[in-house]
């Protein structure tokens, strides 16, 4: 096997060589320093997977800025973006059984209420699709998108756009027309990949835009697997 760089590499080693040696010597005013962190950007070096660079490329950057003593954040910049990167492997994708807690309305202690039992799909697109267990007729599947916030942390935006009254007192189960609701969660995937936790706060608005009621709580997750079964969720 031949670890040897390329010449690409090389080239990219001995240009960050002299781009440091020229803007950061060693021998320098170490009290009023200016991290040139614009020309990194231009460089391309900020993001080396958007210039389409690899990690021995990063390796050899931070080695050459280990050599200058570059006084930038630079180290710490590409751990966040190794981090915010994974989102296509990210530990919520798939699909979950999650029960909805409410433990407050409008403001207000309430006794533990469970306020939805739903199906979620979390898809790698960022994505989100909750099938509710308000009857269909009511409106019963919502969508979200989430991003990836930490270390197996995520945030959830999730809209359920318009339906109907539930519960209701109707002849024919399907209540009067009711406006959006707005659930923003923060969930925690447990390490072994297969349960979450979080809260949730949830808005529920009119037709005309004005807020109905809210609740906060807290959520739980069971990622579903091709061995689930029925019993398993009821």
């Amino acid at each position: 096997m031949d670890f040897a760089l390329s010449e690409d590499q090389l080239e990219l080693k001995q240009a960050a060589r002299g781009w440091l040696a020229d803007r950061f010597p060693l021998e320098r005013n170490w009290d009023t320093e200016d991290d040139r962190w614009s020309e990194l950007a231009e460089l391309g070096w900020l993001d080396v997977a958007e210039a389409g660079l690899g990690f021995v490329e990063e390796a050899l950057l931070l080695e050459e800025m280990g050599y200058a003593c570059y006084p930038g954040f630079y180290l710490g910049h590409v751990a966040s973006l190794a981090d915010d990167g994974d989102e296509d492997n990210a530990s919520i994708v798939g699909m979950w059984h999650v029960i909805f807690t409410a433990k407050t309305m409008n403001g207000n202690a309430i006794p533990d209420t469970g306020i939805d039992n739903a199906l979620t799909v979390f898809h790698n697109d960022n994505t989100e699709i909750m099938n509710s267990f308000r009857p269909p007729q009511d409106g019963n599947f919502c969508l979200g998108v989430w991003k990836k916030i930490g270390s197996s942390k995520y945030y959830v935006n999730h809209i359920p756009w318009f339906g109907n009254q539930f519960p209701n007192n109707t002849n024919n189960g399907i209540g009067s027309p009711t406006g959006p609701a707005q659930f923003l969660e923060t969930i925690t995937v447990a390490p072994d990949g297969n349960h979450f936790t979080g809260w949730f706060s949830l808005t529920a608005y009119n037709t005309d835009g004005s807020v109905s009621v809210t609740f906060t709580g807290i959520l739980a997750g069971t990622r579903i697997t091709t061995s689930t079964t029925v019993p398993d969720l009821l």
